[in-house]
């Protein structure tokens, strides 16, 4: 068999060969390759450069050194692998990207994934997952507090930078923050493993919360999820954690609250009316406050 070197496969390019070359080429066993990363080559679109002064001048060079030089096939088929590992890299990357939602102060936001589930995220939270990879592995990262009615299937996991909730199909409410994390049971069985890995096991009714790795369970009520209707709802909650609620709730800024971070909250406030939540939370706690626009002040 004739060896083509890079001679010959120039001229193939350039449409020179005689047609008895032509022939012996198109009968060789490498014709078909050659034929195929030459075909990837010419679907190439040319690239777009800015028409500034810098760009003009390094283009004009290279034209002006194409012209005099022949066409190598191992810089062709270098083009061609450039190519391949393009495309190889967007699609790995288009792979890895995540679909994400965030929500305002004040704001609640119905999510549907890919499976059917359910969200309902709440005021000032945040919600990503992997769309592409979903059907082989239901995971999502939570920032803040979300509703979740879950579709049977593979495992389901909610992440939290203070732990990870785990169940197969359910109903539960996440909340979670900075050294917090609360997790209510609606229906089903909830497992949850706090940054440290303890495991506890949630049935329908059921709560489980760590602070600050004070941990505490609790018995609610299931009939309803108060925040989803414009009622935020507490049980015995810390109240720098009911702070961030109004706060979540209003776009507000509560100011001077370090004296009473020992201090827990049980009851409800109402996410449409500011004053009143003032009033319902600290009057109800004897907690003299004043108002300046954004800005709560505790005294």
């Amino acid at each position: 068999m004739k060896k083509f070197d890079d001679t010959f496969l120039s001229r193939w390019l350039e449409g020179t060969l005689n047609s008895e070359e032509e022939q012996e080429f198109k009968a060789s066993k490498d014709y078909s390759d050659y034929k195929k990363i030459m075909n990837v080559v010419d679907d190439l679109e040319e690239p777009v450069f800015h028409e500034d002064e810098t760009y003009k001048t390094v283009r004009a060079n290279t034209i002006e050194k194409t012209k005099v030089k022949k066409l190598n096939f191992n810089y062709v088929y270098g083009i061609a692998a450039t190519v391949l590992l393009f495309f190889g890299l967007f699609y790995m990357f288009n792979l890895d990207k995540t679909t994400s939602y965030k929500t305002n102060f004040g704001e609640q936001l119905a999510v549907t994934l890919p499976d059917g589930s359910e969200v309902t995220l709440n005021a000032n939270s945040f919600l990503s997952y992997n769309e592409k990879k979903w059907k082989e592995n239901r995971t999502l990262e939570l920032e803040g507090e979300a509703y979740f009615k879950v579709e049977k299937g593979t495992t389901f996991k909610v992440v939290t930078d203070e732990g990870v909730v785990q169940v197969l199909g359910t109903e539960f409410n996440v909340n979670s923050s900075k050294d917090f994390l609360e997790v209510k049971c609606y229906t089903g069985k909830v497992s949850v493993a706090n940054k440290v890995s303890d495991k506890t096991i949630l049935t329908k009714g059921k709560a489980y919360r760590i602070t600050n790795e004070t941990k505490e369970n609790w018995g609610f009520n299931t009939e309803g999820v108060f925040w989803k209707g414009g009622i935020n709802n507490f049980t015995k909650m810390p109240l720098p954690k009911v702070i961030l609620a109004l706060e979540n709730q209003f776009g507000i800024k509560v100011e001077g609250y370090t004296n009473y971070t020992d201090k827990h909250f049980t009851g409800s406030f109402n996410n449409t009316n500011l004053e009143l939540a003032l009033k319902t939370v600290f009057d109800a706690m004897s907690i003299p406050y004043s108002v300046d626009g954004k800005t709560v002040k505790l005294k």
